[in-house]
């Protein structure tokens, strides 16, 4: 069964868009989790402004580099995940339809007073507050959150 034989589950849903959310652990340290067009995204994070889910990974990427990014895997297409690392992100992507993998560390975690207040605000407040990212190499954000999800298995 192919991803696009599942049903639709909400179309709230960015279809058709390789977005990312940002969301904090329990150090206040801070991740981005690229959808790759398909991965849950909290609904708190769509419910605050629809337009921040087009222009959160544009507005990051205009913060300033504050780390080295570490590839803890071995990717072809390192472009998108590097940029982010290096602003001080812990880099996550949807794989295989199951979860969010771990794909790059920052060598100095950026926390949530490290943003912009506008930008802040477009992480929407979510927060893993029992898992660590540094300790946290895949996690499904369907065991943390309600999610809003493109296709159901």
């Amino acid at each position: 069964m192919e991803i696009t034989d599942y049903p639709i589950v909400d179309d709230r849903y960015p279809f058709d868009f390789d977005c990312v959310w940002v969301a904090s652990d329990c150090d206040e340290h801070l991740a981005v989790f690229i959808t790759t067009g398909l991965g849950p995204i909290p609904f708190v994070y769509l419910d605050v402004d629809r337009k921040s889910i087009y222009e959160i990974e544009d507005r990051l990427l205009e913060l300033p580099k504050v780390a080295e990014a570490k590839l803890l895997v071995s990717v072809q297409k390192t472009a998108y995940l590097i940029p982010l690392a290096e602003r001080g992100f812990y880099v996550y992507d949807f794989d295989n339809y199951q979860y969010y993998k771990q794909y790059a560390d920052p060598t100095r975690p950026m926390t949530m007073n490290g943003l912009h207040n506008e930008i802040v605000e477009l992480t929407a407040g979510i927060r893993f507050n029992t898992i660590r990212f540094s300790d946290t190499k895949h996690l499904d954000a369907r065991d943390y959150f309600s999610c809003c999800e493109r296709f159901k298995k």
